[in-house]
């Protein structure tokens, strides 16, 4: 059984995802840290196989599990994605999400914009000043106000308006019956949604070309 695939092709997010996966993974499986340079190339191909194989800093013997990760994310993580993902960041609100679903793209979008949420203050009026007004009102204006304490107030509050989906196959779907969903003020790029995978499968043999 094996980890995600990496081609270097799937863009930002899937790549810090799968970064973190493969890391988690072989955390669990307990693999000798000297392995796990060796074992996370294993799952590259394409792009990230061929990169991994001809940039001398990521081939070169002895690399430790620090320095690939920033390598990694200096050939995986270009400036201009960052900003661009700062930008939505900054620019995130619910809008025709519930609460639970604005909470989980916050969370997504907060790990590119570490800056704007220094302290647990910053973080938790970021996102009350997110909600939508009904919700938002709900909720604790103190400064001294927890993440939780607000998440947890506009959930009991979008229960009180009925503001919630009924099923969980409803959340951001468009109001028509046609069309693609779309999701109003939370819509970002596109990326396959994050699963957990089953423990990285390792691999002593050399990584195999595509």
């Amino acid at each position: 059984m094996s980890s995600r695939d990496f081609t270097g092709t799937e863009g930002i997010l899937y790549a810090d995802d799968w970064l973190e996966d493969v890391q988690r993974s072989m955390e669990l499986a307990e693999l000798p840290r000297a392995l796990w340079v060796s074992a996370a190339a294993s799952r590259f191909f394409d792009i990230a196989l061929t990169w991994y194989r001809t940039d001398p800093r990521a081939s070169v013997g002895g690399l430790t599990w620090k320095n690939f990760r920033r390598l990694f994310k200096e050939k995986f993580f270009p400036d201009v994605a960052l900003t661009a993902l700062e930008g939505q960041f900054v620019g995130l609100v619910q809008g025709n999400s519930s609460v639970d679903e604005y909470a989980a793209e916050f969370f997504r979008l907060s790990r590119f914009a570490p800056d704007m949420i220094q302290n647990k203050g910053q973080k938790a009026r970021k996102f009350r000043r997110g909600l939508i007004h009904a919700v938002r009102t709900r909720t604790s204006g103190r400064r001294d106000a927890t993440f939780d304490q607000i998440l947890m107030d506009a959930q009991i509050a979008e229960e009180d308006f009925g503001l919630k989906p009924k099923r969980s196959g409803d959340t951001m779907r468009a109001s028509s019956s046609t069309g693609p969903a779309k999701r109003p003020h939370i819509q970002q790029h596109q990326q396959r949604p994050f699963q957990q995978q089953p423990l990285l499968q390792i691999q002593q043999a050399p990584a195999r070309a595509q």
